[in-house]
């Protein structure tokens, strides 16, 4: 039977948490049921007024796993009751083997290489092109026999490009750059990173594997719980004057049944980040055994030898003594908090409404909640 294991209530960022098991297997006609019986359960119970809580796990640390479980299953029948009709899913069909991943360094694609890619794809049919959650295109559905031309007109075109290692899959938030929770220019670092690799690039033999994000604040909109590798943006004050800051983290594991969030290791100045990942990678190289995962090798290794790099790394100089530790990557102006702003939130839309004294009916929540729960 065709059908899904279901969580609920988990979460990144702000008090991030695994999500609960709520069925081990569903068959695949349930699952508009059970999203919207959850959807019901948030608008009744959730807190939409305080953004730090608008989130489904905090209902679940509100109420208590047996008081959660019976409220859903409470709206889970009632749902049930009114009998929709169960997702229309496209007949399968068969799909060509051959496939190619191309790596896109920050996610970026230039106007005239997306029109050269789509000129190129349109030689191989409709539905080929799909975007990763690395930022990347996978190019499936292809014969087998035509992929390697495939590759060498993209490189052609330069839309195919090597990169070092572990770049390939890197991945950055926007950052401070863009968005106004963000503290830290995640992007401008990982283009850092880019040049040390490209300058002293580190020996793919043990590393070639992992996964590197890079989140500009807590928010983990990159997704740094998760990965190998993980760096998140903060500031500290040094010397005075206040200094952009990375959290390193390791060891985010995802797999049914044994996920974890990777756990903080260090915390470093961002113009230290790339000296310190790259000696770090070497240390990996040399100590991590082949095919060993990445999250037993962390378990084994001696915290002392993370915490020496992070001495040798975490210093920052005095201001007059220089200057750039004060400014971010790729920005001209001193780090400052000066410019951030509270993002967007529907906690928001009940202030107006309050303020009006007009009140927001429930469907009105429906049809533009899921733009709201983003």
């Amino acid at each position: 039977q065709k059908g899904f294991s279901v969580y609920i209530a988990g979460g990144m960022g702000l008090a991030p948490k695994t999500a609960l098991l709520l069925y081990p297997f569903i068959q695949h006609d349930q699952v508009y049921n059970i999203t919207k019986a959850t959807k019901t359960l948030y608008h009744k119970y959730g807190n939409r007024k305080d953004k730090n809580a608008a989130r489904l796990r905090f209902l679940l640390a509100s109420l208590g796993r047996q008081e959660f479980l019976r409220r859903f299953e409470t709206e889970f029948a009632e749902v049930i009751k009114k009998n929709y009709p169960p997702l229309l899913l496209e007949p399968e069909r068969k799909i060509r083997k051959g496939a190619l991943e191309v790596p896109l360094f920050l996610g970026d694609l230039t106007l005239s290489k997306a029109k050269s890619l789509a000129l190129i794809m349109g030689d191989y049919g409709d539905d080929c092109v799909r975007v990763t959650p690395t930022q990347n295109l996978f190019l499936r559905d292809l014969p087998e026999d035509e992929v390697s031309e495939l590759r060498d007109r993209l490189t052609k075109e330069g839309i195919l490009k090597d990169l070092p290692v572990l770049m390939k899959r890197a991945t950055a938030c926007a950052g401070a750059g863009t968005c106004k929770l963000g503290i830290c220019l995640s992007r401008g670092l990982l283009s850092a990173i880019r040049e040390e690799f490209l300058n002293n690039p580190p020996a793919p033999d043990r590393i070639s594997d992992l996964s590197l994000k890079i989140s500009g604040c807590l928010n983990s909109c990159a997704q740094h719980l998760i990965a190998d590798i993980g760096f998140f943006g903060a500031a500290k004050k040094q010397n005075g004057h206040l200094v952009p800051f990375y959290n390193f983290l390791a060891g985010g594991v995802v797999e049914e049944g044994g996920t974890r969030f990777a756990e903080k290791a260090a915390s470093l100045p961002a113009k230290r980040v790339p000296s310190f990942l790259l000696e770090f990678l070497q240390m990996v190289n040399e100590t991590r055994l082949d095919g060993e995962p990445f999250v037993q090798y962390m378990e084994r290794t001696d915290r002392s030898k993370i915490l020496a790099l992070e001495e040798k790394y975490a210093v920052v100089p005095g201001f007059h003594e220089d200057p750039s530790f004060y400014y971010d990557w790729n920005f001209n102006r001193l780090f400052s908090l000066d410019d951030r702003s509270e993002g967007e939130c529907a906690a928001g839309a009940f202030d107006s409404a309050e303020r009006s004294d007009t009140s927001v009916p429930l469907d009105s929540w429906e049809r533009g909640g899921d733009q709201h729960d983003r």
